[in-house]
């Protein structure tokens, strides 16, 4: 068995326990990716993981071989803000931003990072949605200034919101438009 085979198998291996292994794993893909990339791409096809995650674990790796800092601060910290992280971090900066990810949530961090404030008390919300419904509601986000970028919308929260606020009030009037006089 060759060195290629050998990275990819061992990715394959990896990739079944991800949130523990992902330092490993993006190492193990920064170098199969290096080494063969059709290879890298037939990991990407035949491994149960989303190829975003894996392009993120590779840039992760990337970024992170040439800084000086210990890989359990690293895992303590995970692999999605590490992810943020890559778009800023540098040798000289390196202390300071382990150090904002070890304070702030992932979405906090990404604001701070981009010179805003972290809303206090927030709160998320996941859904899902079947590819019809996201259509419309992808539709009525940018309906309210949510902006395409990529496969996805920017702005979203706000576009939501104002969503929200535009339907209260046009049930609120519908309701003083019905009540007797």
């Amino acid at each position: 068995m060759d060195k290629v085979d050998k990275l990819y198998n061992q990715a394959i291996g990896l990739s079944s326990s991800v949130d523990e292994n992902f330092l490993e794993l993006g190492q193990t893909l920064m170098e199969l990716q290096d080494a063969d990339l059709e290879k890298f791409r037939m990991f990407v096809r035949n491994s149960n993981m989303k190829e975003r995650k894996i392009y993120y674990l590779v840039t992760i790796a990337r970024t992170f071989r040439n800084i000086p800092v210990d890989e359990k601060r690293l895992r303590r910290i995970g692999w999605t803000k590490l992810n943020i992280l890559t778009r800023y971090i540098d040798k000289k900066n390196y202390q300071k931003l382990l150090k904002m990810a070890e304070e702030y949530t992932a979405k906090d961090l990404e604001l701070v990072l981009q010179g805003k404030k972290p809303m206090e008390g927030s709160r998320a919300v996941l859904c899902y949605f079947d590819p019809k419904d996201y259509a419309l509601l992808e539709k009525a986000m940018l309906m309210f200034n949510g902006q395409k970028y990529g496969k996805g919308i920017v702005n979203k929260e706000e576009a939501i919101m104002k969503m929200v606020r535009y339907v209260l009030r046009m049930k609120r009037l519908e309701k003083e438009a019905a009540a007797p006089r």
